[in-house]
């Protein structure tokens, strides 16, 4: 099912998934506050997806969509696959970064702002660019960290290997949040 377009951006399609069109209509109906909150959060996966196609635009990579997922996040996608490792480092690394900085940005006018709705709003957006930014470096595939491990691994081993040693840390990695998961569950 194709996803519907809401826009161009750079000469990128921009796509909503059609899962996030049902998202969004549920939170419209939960709660004006919480549809807003989710409309605030596509913006910063926006963002997020835009530098990592800006960064791989200026490499000369193709970028075919931008596709937005609630609740999972973005996709931007690339019309190569076989890119230079130190290119795809630096595509991977952009859209955490700027999560980050997003993160920093609202973060830094929370302290000064009266309490109220507009503080819980900025205050919210601090913690989940924060939140976007940090996972998104984990070494572990889907994630941008992922492709930034396998990238480093390419200075020593071929694309297939460092791909399948990424793989295994990304279950060794996943092995443990469950676990961590599991445990926490448990004693609380």
């Amino acid at each position: 099912m194709q996803s519907p377009k809401i826009g161009r951006i750079f000469g990128i399609d921009i796509e909503l998934h059609w899962l996030s069109v049902l998202f969004l209509i549920l939170f419209l109906f939960v709660s004006v506050y919480i549809f807003f909150l989710m409309l605030l959060i596509l913006a910063s996966v926006l963002l997020h997806e835009l530098a990592h196609s800006i960064t791989a635009i200026r490499n000369k990579v193709k970028v075919s969509k931008i596709i937005l997922i609630l609740p999972i996040g973005g996709l931007s996608v690339l019309a190569s696959i076989n890119i230079n490792p130190k290119i795809e480092f630096n595509i991977a690394i952009a859209g955490p970064i700027m999560s980050i900085l997003l993160g920093t940005f609202f973060g830094i006018f929370v302290p000064f702002m009266p309490p109220g709705l507009l503080t819980q709003v900025f205050q919210f957006m601090f913690e989940i660019n924060i939140l976007l930014g940090v996972l998104n470096l984990l070494p572990a595939f889907p994630t941008d960290g992922g492709r930034v491990f396998r990238s480093y691994l390419e200075r020593k081993y071929d694309w297939y290997k460092s791909t399948m040693l990424t793989v295994k840390l990304s279950k060794g990695i996943m092995y443990a949040l469950v676990i961590g998961t599991l445990a926490y569950v448990r004693c609380s």
